[in-house]
């Protein structure tokens, strides 16, 4: 899988060497050590909506092949600078299905 920065030091990839989950987590520990209260506060929000998410049943695992593969597609495009922004895209549902 392509590896695509998406920020300084992120990477949109779902899979991860042993040293770069590591260094990951020691970043994480060094942001979290950092931070004020109030943004532990919204990370800790954060965590656990992505905790109960995995019990979701639309997690990565429950989605087909083929749904997985549009999703790559889609998150490699962006990487390549291929998205559309938000408020244009939504122009466009507007214009062509009237929605407001």
């Amino acid at each position: 899988m392509k590896k695509t920065q998406i920020n300084e030091g992120i990477f949109c990839i779902f899979e991860h060497t042993p040293s770069q989950m590591t260094a990951i987590k020691k970043k994480l520990i060094e942001e979290i050590n950092n931070a004020s209260e109030s943004t532990v506060k919204e990370l800790y929000k954060l965590h656990a909506l992505v905790k109960a998410e995995k019990n979701n049943s639309t997690s990565w695992s429950a989605l087909t092949d083929s749904q997985k593969e549009k999703i790559e597609i889609g998150l490699q495009e962006l990487g390549e600078g291929k998205g559309i922004p938000l408020k244009k895209a939504m122009a466009q549902l507007t214009k062509k299905y009237g929605l407001s």
